[in-house]
């Protein structure tokens, strides 16, 4: 199993491209990676099965009906899709102009919402790709962590990169969105968003997920669950709650 990180140019946002034995998933394709994506999945020869979203975020599913596959989110998010920039921050006149610099939205033609064995046990996106969600509401209210076991092993300069303890192998690999980022959590004064929701989410997320897991956030740099619940104040907090 590997993984190509490609950053969008509209908010820094993390796409990834999860691939193994020619059978792929892109993981939240924001605004202006589409032609970066295809030409990944063209030289690689790839066959790209589905686009799988960890929530409804105009920065993070912008991209998604352009790539011709089922394009999957969670139930409380499937609503945004139907206008997702509206639906993230209404009215902002610099996100809106950040986004017409790029290929228009493109409603999905086929959106399906997670199972409920995506969240008991885990669900195959494509042959060989099995992902598990978590229920992470709070940014949104449908926001989602996606985990993998720890099959992946072969990790771009751009994650392992990050520091030594990165390079090594892991028994999670956890797309956290942007519930959780290296130092930070997500907002939550936007459209949709709860703060009680939010810290409730942290509190199990801090209590249940290995600290040897690595997390691949929507925004910014990889890191280690670990580091997080020593450093990340959210996380230290919601963790103490119990």
């Amino acid at each position: 199993m590997q993984i190509k990180p490609i950053i969008a140019p509209v908010l820094g946002e993390n796409c990834y491209v999860l691939f193994d034995q020619k059978e792929a998933v892109v993981i939240d394709p924001g605004a202006g990676v589409v032609d970066q994506v295809k030409s990944f999945i063209s030289e690689q020869d790839l066959h790209l099965n589905a686009v799988v979203l960890t929530h409804g975020h105009a920065d993070h599913c912008w991209s998604a009906g352009h790539f011709d596959v089922p394009v999957y989110v969670s139930e409380p998010d499937r609503y945004r899709l139907d206008d997702p920039l509206g639906t993230t921050n209404s009215g902002n006149l610099q996100l809106t102009q950040a986004f017409a610099q790029f290929q228009p939205y493109q409603l999905p033609e086929e959106i399906r919402t997670f199972s409920d064995a995506t969240y008991e046990g885990g669900a195959a996106f494509a042959p060989g790709i099995v992902l598990r969600a978590i229920a992470t509401p709070g940014h949104t209210q449908g926001s989602t962590m996606l985990m993998i076991g720890g099959e992946v092993t072969d990790l771009p300069p751009q994650i392992s990169g990050a520091h030594e303890d990165l390079k090594k192998d892991w028994p999670l690999v956890v797309f956290s969105g942007d519930h959780i980022f290296a130092g930070g959590i997500g907002r939550t004064d936007l459209p949709g968003s709860d703060q009680r929701e939010m810290w409730q989410s942290l509190r199990f997320v801090a209590n249940a997920l290995d600290p040897q897991a690595l997390l691949l956030p929507g925004h910014g740099p990889a890191t280690l669950w670990r580091h997080e619940l020593a450093t990340n104040p959210y996380v230290r907090q919601a963790r103490s709650l119990g």
